[in-house]
């Protein structure tokens, strides 16, 4: 079949080419693949200005054509090309039936989108919008001789199709030269839509002085698909090198999903009027009924927005529905930046419900009724159709000319939006330097839209925001609606940046509606929270003003309704720890969320750095947002100025305390323009690996001259936060439902020195559940907290008096409402008993702190200062008094005391607490008879002490949270009763189960990068799909990370997934610096009995070897060799009740059974174990010797207190069931007890019947060469 090609060049200047163009066309049955168009059959100089170029091709029938692509080589003097339209048409058949592609786009690298080769599509479909982008970016490695001169092509594979192979010549990010060593380099290729990537081919053309070239890994983003392929090669494409190829085939290591986005055509008409053209940047932004897009900049490399010209783009950018409005403007900069904007048109692809054509009927049954047409029933099915939104503008853009705004919003043709007109009231403060020289922007924000950040510069006053003084402001902007929230900053500029701001008041002209922003803040890096940047909310009128006779309410104590409607974030920057990785630049950030963004926030005042972002630091900041929902991204990035610009980001961390969500956003990338892809600025998205959810709720520390709040709930933990002055905001986990039911505050100094305060009554307000009204809850105190004045306490508990209540009416009023609190709980006195112990030495100078428990709560740490008993306290075989006021605590179980080990002898040996309650003359006793001390036994100066009699949870020992080799153990993995069980994931995946002891031992390589830093992980497969979750491998303290040649060994808990199948190790570094070689790896199932050994010798790296992270081995590939059978016992401990019962001497245990002997095995003494009258419970791997016939127990004599009085020791077989008891009730020691021994011999009671029987042997030893016998008798067990 014949095709007859007409191409029409262009007619604009310089529009002709002398390149060699090839074209190939793509129809039903396949395509014709690449024809140069050589024999023209019209013009002897092909491709010339206003040229129509006719050409046949014969090939296969294609039947219908469908889409076209034409391109050129590049080659020639002049070879940029200005092609105007395609005509295609089978030879024989009649012009009616020719297809045209439009096209009317430069095929230049120095103009438009610098392409030389592009697809067309069919006239009535917009090429931009029925193609889509693939951006690649490839990574040269940083190796000697890596660049390369010889030109790059690339091919897709995909589920769809492929695209040809085309040469990548023009960069999206133009660096000086393409493929330099360690540089990234940008690309994008349009074309139809393939599918899923299953490949990619990459290479080059070897020609060039440098043709060899050493390839990291490319990088595959495609928006319109949501998704990113990461490639890795990390090899030579050299004829010289490696195995010679210079072009190589790479499967994807890694797909993640990414921000998915549609295509927009933007169609941008610049007026015909003198001076119209703008060199100014130009930008956009799209508002529909689904949410908005970024700030989108309008470039190409033509000269864009000239005097009558009509400038087309295609930009990516969210799906916001249907099309509300459009925000355009530019920059200002540039000579001759002002701009006549004409008309803009939007087009993108949607979806509408289309009739579908009815086969006719073969056969119609005559009705008996008559039904109208409207009535007939007419199919529908959602069919794609080109959308396009009109801008008429017709103004200009300028700062010199009508208004002098170079920002204009617009409407589509046929909108029911109106513009409005704010009037924005601004009030600095009357402080001592609150006005700014800075300049100030603001952006309000609507039900529908915001309008965008608009620079406040026209005031009422000639010098605006001067201390005291209210500026007015007016802008124009597309209806918003009602507002909801107001940012409000300043560029920190000038020579007096610092900015009290008092309130903002917006009056909507139309409606002439009024809106309140209460502030009474700072704006300042070195004020408050060094934020230059506030979100604020509206408050209703009513609340602006309360009183009767007009008085204003105090303003700060409007704080609270903004704190309720705004999140505040804490955000950790890591700068990474390379030479010249500081910057000295502006570093900004935004954050988005599902709802909304919080706009460019400049991060000005670290926490923890005066300068900041230097090699290796952590900077922390404090910004706030409001209702922006759950995040899903940031950008970073800086202004690139100052002498030191490029800096090297290693992660990012945002953590939102109020919804107990802590994520990281890894980087491991330069921003700098000399440096890897040139950019300074990037989206960052988080890792799901390290994204760590927890409850909301966590103990603040207090410091400084501050006081501390607490508000407690009797039943739960509590929240403290330093508070600075009369009225201030705090941070709390909504503990309690309605304020009727808060029992009691704690307030308290805890500042050194003679802090003196005359406590008085306290009130707490807190907003109604609807945010109409708030519960004001006064507490009376009217004492001191000094330790000079009144009794000395510094820490004094209020119980509630009054509850003060205002709601908002329907009619806009305040309705108040008082009342007395009904049953308030009452102060009880504990009268506090210290016995220090009579040994030498155990008498301290520390500061002694206690904290005392009970079901109904909790005193606070308090400092045992004033003994009733003694001036000198806590002296050897000493008792000290104590009186502690606090509300009723209810049934006291456990407290916990501690030294501060000040002073020079800070050592303490405790013998026991006694507690009483002297309203209910209750008295509670707390055994200790342990040191608290950095120098003996434990080394610890803190201890948990529970009441003698009391047998509830005691999450310090083994039976509750420490279990499996005494390492921590979530509460998850066990029922009430300390059995172990799982639960199912998340995602359904798990399956519930026993579970299981693994014992993993990882050898990493010898060479000096082959360690890491990151956390790894296991997940073990059994059959059908039944596995573990994945099961981190944290490393002991002190370990910072997998050194090279080092083994590290874990032992790890996890379900029972039968008979291994495979194991995925991993871990969580998700820059391309976190690398791993991993030697071996050995995994040890000791209830199977099975050891399996990998010889693994591979990478876990992004930028090493394959590019993966995480590998799965097969056990088959395991060399597994069979070791003993261990079986689960849950082993329960009781220490004898008599004075110094305990020990902190290591403690050994075999076992005998009918099989068989066990090992000696070491008991983990985590905690407080085998302490006095006490039961310690946890899980141990005993070889399969039942049934178990005795018990051998001996301790090494060690530590401060090397006796230990042994009463039973009950083991209980977790497959089973059968609890096996060995009683002993006697001393381990050699000076206690009647037999003077550190070991005995136990025999086993199942079901009160003894295993073995106890008998007595005479054994005789006679010593040569010497009269007599010595005899010694000892009792042994059969």
């Amino acid at each position: 079949v014949k095709y007859r090609v007409t191409v029409h060049t262009g007619n604009v200047s310089g529009s002709g080419t002398d390149a060699n163009v090839f074209i190939c066309l793509f129809g039903d049955l396949g395509d014709t693949g690449e024809r140069y168009l050589i024999d023209c059959k019209n013009n002897m100089n092909k491709f010339e200005k206003g040229n129509a170029d006719e050409f046949i091709i014969e090939a296969v029938t294609l039947k219908q054509v469908r889409r076209v692509r034409i391109g050129h080589d590049g080659k020639g003097g002049g070879c940029g090309w200005y092609l105007d339209k395609v005509v295609v048409k089978e030879e024989g058949k009649p012009e009616t039936e020719a297809i045209e592609f439009p096209c009317d786009r430069w095929f230049d690298r120095n103009e438009d989108d610098g392409h030389i080769i592009r697809e067309l599509v069919p006239a009535g479909d917009s090429q931009n919008l029925r193609t889509i982008s693939y951006h690649f970016h490839i990574r040269t490695g940083d190796v000697s001789g890596a660049s390369s001169d010889s030109r790059v092509f690339v091919k897709l594979y995909g589920e769809k199709g492929d695209t040809n192979k085309q040469f990548l010549l023009v960069s999206d990010n133009d660096l000086a030269d393409n493929f330099e060593r360690g540089r990234v380099d940008s690309f994008t290729i349009n074309t139809i839509d393939i599918g899923k990537i299953n490949k990619l081919l990459i290479g080059h053309d070897n020609v060039g002085i440098r043709a060899g070239w050493f390839l990291a890994n490319v990088v595959v983003e495609v928006p319109a698909h949501g998704k990113q392929y990461m490639f890795p090669c990390n090899r030579w494409l050299c004829r010289d090198e490696c195995d010679g190829k210079v072009e190589i085939e790479v499967y994807a290591s890694e797909v993640i999903d990414i921000e998915k986005l549609v295509n927009y055509e933007v169609i941008v008409t610049t007026g015909n009027v003198r001076g119209a053209g703008t060199n100014a940047n130009v930008f956009m932004q799209l508002y529909g009924d689904r949410g908005k897009t970024e700030e989108t900049s309008l470039r190409s490399r033509s000269n864009d927005f000239e005097r009558g010209a009509v400038d087309i783009f295609k930009i990516e950018a969210l799906d916001v529905g249907q099309i509300r409005k459009l925000r355009i403007g530019h920059d200002g900069t540039g000579f001759g930046d002002g701009w006549f904007l004409e008309t803009v048109e939007i087009k993108r692809v949607g979806v509408q419900m289309m009739p579908v054509a009815q086969p006719p009927d073969k056969k119609k049954k005559p009705n008996k009724k008559k039904k109208s047409s409207k009535e007939d029933d007419v199919e529908l099915q959602p069919q794609e159709v080109v959308e396009s939104y009109k801008f008429e503008c017709s103004r200009w853009l300028a700062r010199g000319e009508v208004d002098g705004e170079v920002v204009v919003e617009l409407l589509p043709q046929d909108t029911d939006l109106e513009e409005n007109t704010y009037e924005i009231h601004v009030f600095t403060g009357t402080m001592w330097g609150a006005g700014t020289d800075a300049n100030v922007f603001v952006t309000i924000y609507g039900e529908v839209g915001d309008t965008g950040e608009r620079h406040l510069k026209k005031s009422n006053h000639l010098n605006k925001f001067e201390k005291g003084q209210e500026d007015v402001f007016t802008i124009s902007a597309i209806e918003l609606g009602e507002l909801k929230k107001l940012r409000i900053r300043h560029d920190n500029s000038g020579a007096n940046a610092a900015w009290f701001l008092d309130r903002v008041e917006i009056v909507e002209m139309k409606d002439e509606t009024k809106y309140f922003f209460p502030c009474q803040r700072w704006l300042a890096v070195d004020e408050d929270d060094g934020q230059i940047s506030r979100m604020l909310v509206p408050v209703n009128e009513a609340f602006m003003k309360k009183d009767d006779d007009g008085e204003e309410q105090s303003l700060a104590t409007l704080g609270l309704e903004q704190k309720a409607k705004s999140t505040t974030y804490t955000v950790r920057v890591k700068t990474g720890d390379k030479k010249n990785g500081g910057t000295d630049a502006n570093v900004f950030i935004v954050l988005f969320g599902e709802k909304d963004d919080t706009g460019f926030m400049n991060l000005k005042a670290s926490k923890t750095n005066k300068n900041k972002f230097e090699r290796g630091k952590i900077d922390v900041f404090t910004v706030e947002a409001v209702d922006i929902g759950p995040l899903k991204k940031i950008k970073i990035g800086h202004d690139n100025k100052g002498s030191s610009a490029g800096w090297f980001l290693d992660w990012v961390e945002v953590d939102a305390p109020s919804l107990g969500q802590r994520l990281k956003f890894p980087c491991g990338r330069w921003l700098d323009k000399t440096e890897d892809d040139g950019a300074i600025e990037r989206y960052l998205f988080p890792s799901e690996l390290q994204t760590e959810q927890y409850t909301p709720c966590t103990d603040g520390v207090c410091t400084q001259q501050r006081i501390p709040v607490c508000k407690q709930a009797r039943s739960a933990g509590c929240t403290s936060r330093g508070l600075r002055g009369d009225q201030f905001i705090v941070e709390v986990t909504d503990l309690l439902d309605v304020y009727t039911e808060t029992k009691v505050i704690r307030m308290g100094t805890m500042t050194k020195g003679s802090t003196r305060v005359a406590l008085g009554q306290r009130d707490i307000r807190r907003l109604l559940p609807n945010g109409k009204g708030s519960q004001t809850v006064s507490f009376p105190c009217e004492r001191w907290l000094a330790k000079s004045e009144d009794d000395g306490e510094t820490v004094r508990e209020l119980v509630p008096s009054d509850i003060f209540t205002e709601k908002l009416t329907k009619d806009g009023t305040l309705k108040q409402i008082e009342m007395e609190v009904e049953d308030p709980l009452e102060t009880h006195t504990y009268c506090v008993s210290v016995y220090t112990g009579d040994i030498y030495g155990a008498g301290t100078d520390a500061n002694v702190f206690l904290t005392i428990y009970g079901d109904l709560g909790d005193t606070g740490e308090r400092k045992l200062s004033k003994s009733e008993t003694n001036s000198n306290k806590f002296e050897r075989g000493q008792m000290d008094k104590f009186i502690i006021e606090a509300v009723d605590l209810g049934t006291l179980y456990k407290i916990k005391i501690r030294h501060d080990n000040s002073m020079i002898s800070p050592d303490w040996y405790l013998e026991r607490v006694e507690v009483q309650n002297e309203v209910t003359e209750e008295c509670y006793l707390f055994l200790c008879e342990r040191w608290l001390s950095t120098k003996k036994e434990d080394k610890r100066i803190e201890r948990i002490l529970y009441e003698k009699d009391y047998d509830g949870d005691r999450n310090s020992l083994g039976s509750s949270s420490k279990s499996f080799f005494g390492s921590s153990l979530s509460l998850r993995s066990q029922d009430n009763n300390g059995n172990l069980k799982t639960k199912g994931s998340i995602d359904g995946s798990l399956q519930e189960g026993p579970m299981i002891p693994y014992h993993i031992a990882i050898t990493t390589g010898q060479e000096r990068d082959a360690g890491t830093e990151s956390r790894a992980y296991v997940i073990i497969m059994g059959p059908q799909k039944i596995k573990t979750e994945r099961l981190w491998l944290d490393l002991p303290k002190g370990k910072k990370g997998f050194a090279p040649g080092s083994v590290e060994k874990f032992s790890i808990v996890g379900l029972d997934v039968g008979e291994v199948k495979r194991m995925e190790l991993g871990h969580d570094g998700a820059t391309p610096e976190s690398c791993w070689l991993v030697e071996e790896i050995q995994l040890n199932v000791p209830t199977k009995g099975v050891l399996y050994t990998f010889a693994c010798k591979c990478w876990f790296a992004k930028d090493r070897g394959d590019g993966l992270s995480s590998r799965i081995f097969n056990m088959l590939d395991a060399t597994a060799i069979t070791v003993g059978q261990k079986i689960l016992y849950e082993v329960t401990v009781i220490t004898g009740d008599v004075p110094n019962g305990g020990t902190d001497a290591n403690i050994y245990m075999t076992c005998f059974g009918a099989s068989g002997a066990s090992e000696e095995m070491l008991l983990p003494k985590c905690g407080d174990r085998f302490e006095r009258g006490q039961k310690d419970t946890f899980i141990m791997e005993i070889a399969d010797i039942a049934p178990l016939k005795k018990m051998r127990i001996r301790i090494d004599g060690k530590g401060s207190r090397p006796e230990w009085f042994l009463e039973t020791i009950i083991l209980k077989n977790t497959v089973t069931e059968e609890e096996t008891s060995f009683t002993y009730e006697e001393w381990l020691s050699k000076s206690k007890g009647e037999k003077r021994s550190l070991s005995c011999e136990l025999a086993a009671v199942v079901d009160e019947e003894e295993m073995v029987e106890t008998t007595t042997y005479i054994i005789q030893v006679k010593t040569s060469d010497c009269s007599g016998l010595s005899v010694i008798i000892c009792p042994l067990l059969l």
